[in-house]
């Protein structure tokens, strides 16, 4: 009995030591997936700068749907496309794409890391540059029933993005995007190794 114990005490610590190893060498995935999805958030909101809003869209003979002239938008979509187009929403793009590049290289050759980090992160900067296609042609982008409907998620439903987001972020990151929701304005970002 005492050698069963032992052998079990034994097995368990190198779980444990196993863990906490995996733990360790993947730090710096997670550390720039954190760093992405909370850019990422920081972008978004500061697009929508606190408004909920769907354009007004209209579809065409082949099922494209394109938004209407940027006159006949509500005034909080207006405000969001106006500053899709700003130097500091440029900004976070340039900021995204290193950030993202940065996740890209921490994953290294890891198959799993890729795809559950990467590319998840990866459809967010996707939508990201939907977003700033939409806003640099409002009236001539053509988009498809799902290319919409991502955008309206985007621009309408931050709860739904927050939801999405968290699936991959640390704890730590978590808490910050939390604190983000009782606040209600995004909290400015350490920038290290930005810029």
């Amino acid at each position: 009995m005492p050698q069963q114990l032992l052998a079990y005490g034994g097995m368990i610590a190198v779980i444990a030591v196993i863990s906490l190893l995996y733990w360790w060498k993947n730090a710096p995935v997670r550390r720039a997936a954190d760093r992405f999805g909370l850019l990422f958030l920081e972008a978004r909101d500061y697009a929508m700068d606190g408004w909920k809003s769907t354009p007004v869209r209209e579809i065409d003979d082949t099922g494209s749907i394109r938004l209407q002239p940027l006159e006949q938008q509500p005034r909080t979509a207006q405000n969001a496309l106006e500053r899709g187009r700003s130097t500091r929403f440029a900004e976070y793009d340039r900021e995204l794409e290193g950030a993202l590049m940065d996740l890209f290289q921490a994953v290294g050759t890891s198959a799993h890391l890729k795809r559950r980090y990467y590319d998840y992160f990866n459809t967010f900067f996707t939508l990201h540059k939907q977003f700033l296609q939409v806003c640099a042609d409002p009236e001539g982008t053509q988009m498809t029933q799902e290319a919409w409907a991502d955008l309206e998620v985007y621009m309408g439903d931050r709860v739904k993005v927050i939801q999405i987001l968290m699936q991959r972020l640390s704890g730590k990151a978590r808490r910050e995007v939390i604190g983000r929701r009782v606040t209600g304005r995004p909290q400015p970002q350490k920038k290290e190794g930005i810029g």
